[in-house]
Formats: C-alpha cells, sequence, structure tokens
C-alpha cells in the first residue's frame, strides 16, 4: 500500500452569539463575518483565517505549503473578542476551540483532510 500525501486540510466550524461561541437554542443569533484564525504553537504561528458566512460557519483551508506546519496536536481555532453584536461574550480575550479530525476525502486536488472545531472555551 502506497503511502497517502495529504494535499490540502479543510478546518470547519460554526459560530453562534453565546457565553462561549456554541449553539445554544433557537433564539441564539449566528455570528456571520466574524474572523477566525487557525493557530499554532500557543497562538504564536498563524496558519489561515477565514471569516464566518452570513449562517455563522467558517471553513479555513490550508494547502500543501501552508500544510507544512500544520500539526492538529498543538494547532486551534481562535477567535479574538470582543465580536460586535454579541452582548454575551465576554468584552475581551479569546475564544479557542481543539480540533479533531473527520476524515480525508479523495477530491481533485488530491487527499483532503478535514477537521472540524469542537467546543469553545473563553481565554482571557
Amino acid at each position: 500500500m502506497e503511502p497517502l500525501y495529504i494535499a490540502e486540510v479543510e478546518v470547519f466550524g460554526h459560530l453562534h452569539c453565546s457565553n462561549n461561541g456554541k449553539f445554544v437554542n433557537t433564539n441564539t443569533p449566528v455570528l456571520a463575518g466574524v474572523n477566525v484564525t487557525l493557530v499554532s504553537n500557543g497562538g504564536t504561528t498563524i496558519l489561515g483565517q477565514a471569516l464566518t458566512d452570513t449562517y455563522g460557519f467558517f471553513e479555513v483551508v490550508l494547502d500543501i505549503v501552508d500544510g507544512v506546519l500544520f500539526e492538529p496536536s498543538i494547532s486551534e481555532i481562535r477567535v479574538r473578542l470582543p465580536v460586535a453584536n454579541c452582548a454575551l461574550l465576554p468584552p475581551t480575550g479569546n475564544l479557542k476551540s481543539a480540533i479533531s479530525l473527520v476524515g480525508v476525502v479523495q477530491s481533485d486536488v488530491g487527499a483532503v483532510a478535514q477537521f472540524t472545531t469542537g467546543s469553545f472555551s473563553i481565554v482571557i
């Protein structure tokens, strides 16, 4: 069996206006237009960024060159606070979430490793 070469890394998630950035109930508005950052090494290395869409979803995509620095065990998604239009979040600090592998799929570019966020926590 030949080794699997990852051509692309995708990290996706979803943000809501709540005390931790996660979905609470149907009355919790989504966070649209918010910058999320994929970081490594405790936040010292920025690997990629994305904006949440109108439904609060985001996807950070790394190609093979950017993915060289990617190590899932020391990488996380961060959202800098404050976030406009969300009084429920603390006024300062960051939201952060570890990421976990969902799977590896084949695409036109080759093998794509797909990761998702877990629960967000607040770091002040």
